[in-house]
């Protein structure tokens, strides 16, 4: 598939201004994992229907977006999902066709930018 980035000119406009209320059909990939220590059991939410993963009364008010000058945070991602550098893949070939064509398919650039990936293995392949 080919990615899709008709919302970079949106973010570049918010450089230095408020956050910004994003549209529901700009809403993120929103996921969750019925195991944490198992990337395989990463299940796509539905932001209309929190209650479904998260309980009673439980629903999504907004999403913002905003662009700050604030450092980048490095290894949060990886404290929480101490696997994340040592898969390929979250979802396993053979799940894949579970997903409906067109649907978003969980993946490590949900979690973190690719070139710090890129960083991390190279470092870790060398020892």
């Amino acid at each position: 598939p080919v990615a899709n980035y008709d919302w970079l000119p949106m973010v570049k406009k918010l450089r230095g201004k408020p956050a910004a209320i994003l549209k529901t059909d700009n809403y993120p990939l929103l996921v969750t994992f019925t195991d944490i220590n198992d990337p395989a059991s990463v299940k796509r939410v539905d932001p209309y229907d929190l209650e479904k993963h998260f309980g009673t009364g439980v629903k999504l008010k907004a999403v913002t977006l905003e662009i700050t000058g604030e450092p980048v945070t490095k290894g949060e991602v990886e404290k929480v999902l101490g696997w994340f550098y040592e898969v390929n893949r979250m979802v396993p070939r053979e799940k894949i066709k579970e997903y409906k064509i067109g649907e978003p398919i969980p993946g490590l650039n949900d979690f973190i930018d690719w070139k710090t990936q890129r960083i991390v293995r190279k470092k870790r392949n060398k020892k």
